[in-house]
């Protein structure tokens, strides 16, 4: 494999690695595409195609709170008029 070369995860953002130690030393949740991350099974279902889902972090509960408050809530679409 030539590097450098990116890597994608399902909840981080991207990174380029430099050589196969990196690469090794990022884990096992990381892939070559992001396309790895996306499957056109039904909600629900079992799929062999999907990695299983990476259990959420305790210690990070707090945060993900605190940054679902932060969203901003949809706006309503305008009405057509009549």
């Amino acid at each position: 494999m030539s590097y450098p070369k990116w890597k994608y995860h399902r909840t981080l953002p991207p990174c380029v690695v430099p050589d196969a130690i990196a690469e090794a030393g990022l884990g096992e949740d990381w892939a070559d595409t992001p396309a790895f991350f996306y499957c056109l099974c039904r909600p629900g279902e079992s799929c062999p195609n999907c990695p299983p889902p990476t259990p959420p972090d305790p210690a990070n509960a707090d945060a993900e709170a605190q940054l679902a408050q932060l969203k901003p809530a949809k706006a309503p679409r305008p009405r057509k008029a009549p």
